[in-house]
């Protein structure tokens, strides 16, 4: 199984960066096969998600907080609606200041939990939504 993890180094006011060498280590020690990449701006996660797809990942990983992972979740959703191949699974682990959604999954809190599940490849189907309007006239979706 092949794993992207895709970073906001700003989640949690720099949990994100800091973050980075304990993921690594853990994901090391667990045997998984990933690479990591870090998102420079906003909605970068969409493009790297997409990409991700495209390189085909098995789960894409995003490491920071509500809007971090809802970015993974658009990028893997333009996969889908393109239909443009096999969608990888999101994958979170939380290190942002508001992790709601992490929580509402029952997504453990911690990094060494968070990857442990990881490694299990425990998955589930959950509910997405798609509204229109506002900032985003083209519609976001939403888990």
């Amino acid at each position: 199984m092949k794993y992207r993890i895709v970073v906001n180094p700003t989640a949690g006011n720099g949990a994100g960066e800091s973050a980075i060498p304990t993921i690594e280590k853990q994901l090391r020690a667990l045997q998984l096969n990933f690479d990591l990449v870090r998102t420079e701006r906003r909605s970068h996660a969409i493009e790297l998600a997409q990409q991700a797809a495209a390189d085909g990942a098995d789960v894409v990983v995003a490491v920071g907080g509500d809007g971090t992972a809802n970015e993974v979740l658009n990028g893997l959703m333009a996969v889908r609606v393109a239909n443009s191949g096999r969608v990888p699974a999101l994958g979170i682990l939380s290190v942002g200041r508001g992790n709601d959604f992490a929580f509402g999954m029952g997504i453990p809190h911690g990094l060494e939990a968070g990857c442990q599940t990881l490694a299990q490849a425990n998955r589930r189907a959950i509910d997405v939504g798609h509204v229109v309007g506002g900032d985003f006239p083209e519609g976001r979706y939403f888990g």
